[in-house]
């Protein structure tokens, strides 16, 4: 009968060997050391940004070669919000961004906005606002926006011309979610959080492209994220409900 037990060796940190026992042979299986990772580039994001440099003010993309420009408060090195190895994330206090220029990323006829975010406690009140992903004026805007003590929803805007909707689930301060908006070719927003669809939105099928920068962590008008970020990904396609669960279980939040 099959065994399974594991394998004393020195192993890479994260990593581990699963041997399994038949009849002499016993191959070796290797567990992902960043699944959270390996999730979103199967789905071949235009732009993702993992956030996890040690110091200094670049953050490069993995997708594709660019390089974002982090100014304002901004701390690096802090710990990661998925299960990957060796990750890291960045905190925002309310002043600082990150800044991609343009070539980073163009819209599609359908798209997905995706990040990791815990919101700092004492940020959330009704009518504060926190940007999350802001492709700037007329642009496709991902902000949580606050709705009591300590609480908010998942907001989606034509940035400084029309709120497109929210989600029908509650975020909370000092707790990690996997948030994610999709949009159909139709132009139809559907809200998701920690892998569970959130409601949908107001058809919009009139984002402008401009030459504005693509920003994490802050909208063109004075709105910032005080809070934690990671692994914030940009695709030219709809994200399938399958796959943003997939996602969130790969990040240990569903």
């Amino acid at each position: 009968m099959p065994m399974s037990f594991p394998v004393a060796a020195a192993l890479a940190p994260g990593v581990m060997f699963v041997a399994r026992l038949r009849k002499g042979l016993a191959p070796l299986v290797a567990a992902s050391s960043t699944p959270y990772r390996d999730a979103v580039m199967t789905d071949a994001p235009a732009a993702y940004f993992r956030l996890d440099e040690a110091a200094g003010n670049f953050v490069n993309t993995i997708v594709p070669a660019e390089t974002g420009v982090a100014s304002g408060t901004v701390t690096r090195s802090v710990a990661t919000l998925t299960q990957d190895v060796g990750d890291k994330a960045i905190t925002l206090s309310g002043s600082g961004n990150v800044d991609v220029s343009t070539t980073a990323y163009k819209y599609s006829s359908s798209f997905s906005y995706e990040a990791i975010v815990r919101i700092t406690p004492g940020s959330l009140t009704s009518g504060n606002n926190l940007a999350v992903i802001s492709k700037a004026a007329g642009g496709a805007y991902l902000r949580i926006k606050g709705t009591g003590t300590g609480t908010g929803v998942l907001n989606w805007l034509r940035s400084n011309i029309a709120d497109l909707g929210s989600s029908s689930v509650t975020v909370s301060e000092n707790t990690t979610y996997h948030v994610v908006v999709t949009v159909s070719a139709a132009g139809v927003p559907t809200f998701y959080v920690n892998g569970v669809a959130a409601g949908t939105g107001t058809t919009n099928t009139t984002f402008t492209e401009s030459n504005n920068s693509l920003r994490i962590g802050q909208d063109n008008f004075s709105e910032y994220l005080q809070g934690t970020i990671d692994e914030v990904a940009i695709y030219n396609s709809t994200l399938s409900a399958a796959r943003v669960l997939a996602h969130a279980q790969a990040a240990g939040l569903a």
